[in-house]
């Protein structure tokens, strides 16, 4: 578990039986929860959704920041 926010990698593994729209459903999990959070700190900090604040604003750039998509994808098991 990471100290914090900014420390923690997503690490994704499957095993190659895995069906590709269950790997990408897990994906969209993970981006969804990184949104999720995103939105909480945008509201929390500026009242506003992630996705309203203006595109590579420091607001926007604040809660990237925060909250930085790090996601580690591994090789699947053989």
């Amino acid at each position: 578990l990471a100290v914090s926010p900014e420390a923690a990698i997503v690490s994704l593994k499957t095993q190659r039986e895995t069906p590709y729209n269950i790997y990408i459903d897990m994906l969209d999990e993970v981006m969804g929860a990184y949104e999720d959070l995103r939105n909480s700190a945008s509201r929390a900090n500026y009242g506003v959704d992630y996705d309203k604040l203006k595109p590579e604003s420091p607001q926007q750039k604040h809660i990237k920041d925060m909250y930085p998509k790090k996601i580690s994808i591994a090789e699947p098991d053989s």
